[in-house]
């Protein structure tokens, strides 16, 4: 009798996959009307592909996506990056000919044309566009605090949707769930309802994503001092649960390249504050206490990896 053997063969299946991880930028805080002028920004290439310009890779613009605000909405690679490798993306823009005092969102992501957009986006900024002055009669400063001082803070949240998002806050829309839209008028009115219960301080979540609604939040601050009230101060409050179950990965404070990324979320907040806060007493409604800026996290040991070493 033949014998017949049977082979069985098992294949792994390796997947390749875009990822990119966005690590800094340099653009003007304001522009003049129709001006060109230079950006760059640096991307890292995370994933297991590497970036062609004949494979349609290309950086992207966003917010809104494929937005041609500045001119173009895309910028093409002049070089392959393979993985693990830095590229810095250097191009000309134009400004849009219309006056924006408090500034237009600037944003741009890696994308595969054809394929799909993936990775971090660059870190939003509002660019101001034009020379007019805003009214600053009714601008002032704010008290200081100091340490000794007896202080009403809440945390802020931001990234609410009608249907999406966080679930619960400190400060739910009297107006209902619904009609949540993270606009500026309507964080306007969230803060009078929390001026009236003598607040002092927002602790104003830090995540990557969803960031436009705390610049309108910024924003609607900056409005209301130059109406003439007295606003809360505001202080950064790094969320790293969120943060990292969005990246996939902890912190991690024992290299400086670790401990430049966690502090890149206190900067991003700063950066997008002043955007739209550029006032003579914009300082004075940053939360210190004795001159101190504030810095506030939680469970912070649980998801940065060395927490130890953050020195």
């Amino acid at each position: 009798m033949k014998k017949t053997h049977l082979l069985f063969v098992s294949f792994a299946n390796v997947i390749s996959q875009n990822n990119a991880q966005f690590i800094s930028q340099s653009v003007p805080s304001q522009v003049d009307l129709n001006e060109v002028f230079y950006i760059s920004i640096t991307f890292k290439n995370t994933g297991t592909v590497t970036w062609r310009k004949d494979g349609q890779y290309r950086m992207g613009s966003q917010s809104p996506q494929d937005n041609t605000t500045w001119g173009s909405n895309r910028v093409a690679l002049t070089h392959a990056v393979s993985p693990g490798q830095h590229v810095t993306i250097s191009t000309s823009v134009t400004a849009p000919n219309s006056e924006n005092i408090y500034g237009i969102p600037f944003q741009w992501r890696m994308v595969q044309d054809g394929v799909a957009w993936f990775g971090e986006p660059s870190d939003p900024l509002s660019i101001r566009v034009g020379s007019e002055e805003l009214e600053d009669r009714f601008l002032m400063p704010a008290p200081t605090f100091e340490v000794s001082d007896h202080i009403v803070a809440t945390s802020m949240f931001h990234w609410y949707g009608a249907t999406t998002g966080q679930v619960s806050s400190p400060w739910l829309p009297v107006e209902g769930r619904e009609n949540w839209t993270g606009e500026v008028p309507f964080w306007k009115t969230m803060i009078k309802q929390a001026m009236a219960a003598n607040i002092d301080v927002f602790y104003i979540l830090v995540i990557p994503t969803m960031e436009q609604p705390r610049i309108n939040l910024f924003r609607a601050l900056n409005e209301l001092r130059r109406e003439g009230w007295d606003v809360p101060k505001g202080c950064p409050f790094f969320d790293p649960i969120i943060t990292y179950a969005l990246k996939g990965s902890n912190g991690d404070a024992s290299t400086q390249a670790g401990k430049d990324e966690i502090v890149s979320h206190y900067i991003r907040f700063y950066q997008q504050y002043y955007s739209v806060n550029f006032d003579a007493y914009a300082d004075n409604y940053i939360y210190t206490q004795d001159s101190i800026p504030v810095l506030n996290t939680w469970h912070a040991h649980l998801h940065i990896n060395n927490y130890g070493s953050l020195t």
